[in-house]
């Protein structure tokens, strides 16, 4: 639950809670009242007399003004000023308790309580309310058992504090609602704050200490879960990104030794050879040219290699232009087969094209994905096994992908260098080499160029023949496609 919703229920709870519990109480309370004092209320019954008086139904004023006298009353109704009815037992005491308080002008309508006993006095409201000439009086007297006034003065003080006692219960219900529903509520919403930033605390500690390794335990589906989750997500990029750094620290440094050893040897060579001429040691014009076609070879390899380097750099930051175009891949590895093909069978790497499929299009950049092809042939080159090897490459549909797989008989690689094999810089031979050359870039940007292409490369573990490298691209029309595929 949102922490939204937990506020809004929190004042809700808070003002209905209170409100429920004080009408709970009110009940209870009510109830004991009605309990204690047991009385008939003639308040319905006098609204019906004065009705039958204004309708001059007088058998139904009697019916009703009997109905009080059932209730205990000696009773005497008076309209326009003559006794209409009076109760067999309305007598002198009861005009004696009536008299009291009927002298009073200012009490034209009465109750009174004291000792000669209970009375009421009522005004009824009947055919001529507006004339002061002919008036209606209910006069009603309690026949019940008297008792004094000091007793009933007594009663009295007693029900006024049960009564005291009644409101401060419900009072104090209310209040203690109040108190315990803000208390409850209060904690849980706390708990619902203080446990994810308490977890975000100790992230943002890890995170300064410099330790990445951490999960924030906070699941919760609320806001403070979404912040969490963004929080951990932000820890995992910093992660990859520091990992990401430290493999390219790594590949600079390798890169930085690799290239001191593979220039330190073609530049040593290239200085022997041309101090020898120098020093005119070579003696002979054929040794002379052979030493210049020498110095000629060497300054080529070293050219090969800074050009690679720039050409992975460049891609590297997105700087290299594609233009891709419509192109049947049965026919361009038939004719870049065709022509690299004796070129390779002098180092006896024999390369063979399989394929059932009439046709494949896919959008590529031909000088671009031809480069991909040949760094991928010479790299299965370099691991030949027995001085012989042959590469497969073979060419299949899957779903909405066209898979090019190259595949050779050559030493293979380990599981453990399956992941690094893509990653610049990178290579088996731990020695670096003339016989394997290269500064360990074809594949990384074999790599680069593929993903340009809106596709995948990746190598085939289940492979042990030799080393399996399979290329994903997506038909002419589609654009995204998933590693793995």
């Amino acid at each position: 639950m949102s922490i939204r919703k937990k506020i809004v229920i929190s004042n809700l709870l808070t003002f209905l809670l209170p409100v429920v519990i004080g009408i709970l109480s009110l009940y209870i309370a009510s109830n004991a009242v009605e309990e204690r004092f047991v009385y008939e209320d003639h308040f319905e019954i006098i609204q019906r007399i004065e009705q039958n008086i204004l309708e001059e139904d007088f058998e139904k004023v009697i019916e009703n003004v009997k109905e009080i006298e059932a209730g205990g009353y000696s009773v005497k109704l008076i309209l326009d000023n003559d006794t209409s009815y009076e109760s067999e037992n309305y007598n002198e005491y009861s005009d004696k308790v009536i008299g009291e308080y009927f002298n009073n002008a200012n009490k034209s309508e009465y109750t009174i309580i004291n000792e000669s006993g209970e009375a009421s006095c009522i005004k009824l409201f009947g055919n001529d309310s507006s004339s002061n000439d002919n008036i209606n009086y209910l006069y009603m007297v309690s026949t019940q058992t008297r008792v004094t006034l000091e007793e009933q003065n007594e009663t009295i003080a007693k029900d006024k504090q049960f009564i005291m006692k009644t409101i401060l219960f419900v009072l104090v219900a209310i209040v203690s609602a109040v108190i315990l529903t803000t208390s409850v509520m209060t904690f849980i919403i706390l708990r619902s704050i203080l446990r994810p930033l308490n977890a975000l605390r100790e992230g943002t500690n890890q995170i300064k200490e410099g330790n990445l390794h951490f999960e924030i335990d906070y699941l919760n589906d609320d806001e403070f879960g979404d912040v969490c989750k963004d929080f951990d997500d932000m820890r995992e990029k910093l992660l990859n990104s520091k990992e990401e750094k430290e493999r390219y620290e790594n590949n600079r440094k390798e890169l930085i030794a690799g290239i001191t050893h593979d220039l330190n040897t073609p530049l040593t060579s290239i200085k022997g050879f041309t101090s020898g001429l120098l020093e005119g040691i070579i003696d002979t014009k054929e040794k002379q040219i052979r030493y210049l076609e020498n110095i000629n070879q060497t300054a080529d390899q070293m050219s090969k290699m800074i050009n690679e380097l720039f050409l992975y750099s460049t891609l590297d930051m997105n700087g290299v232009s594609f233009n891709f175009i419509s192109t049947d891949l049965v026919d361009f590895f038939e004719g870049c087969i065709s022509e690299i093909r004796s070129e390779f069978s002098k180092d006896n790497i024999y390369i063979h094209f399989i394929t059932e499929l009439e046709m494949a299009e896919v959008q590529i950049d031909w000088m671009h994905f031809k480069r991909v092809v040949l760094n991928i042939l010479k790299n299965s080159a370099k691991y030949k096994k027995d001085g012989i090897g042959n590469i497969y490459i073979t060419l299949s549909e899957y779903g909405e992908l066209y898979n090019i797989s190259f595949a050779d008989d050559g030493m293979g690689i380990t599981n453990d260098e399956i992941t690094n094999i893509f990653d610049p810089f990178y290579r088996a031979d731990k020695s670096r080499s003339q016989q394997t050359g290269g500064a360990g870039l074809g594949l990384a940007i074999v790599k680069n160029i593929v993903n340009a292409h809106n596709g995948s490369i990746r190598v085939n573990e289940k492979y042990n023949d030799g080393l399996e490298l399979i290329i994903s691209l997506p038909k002419a029309g589609l654009k995204v496609i998933e590693e793995g595929n």
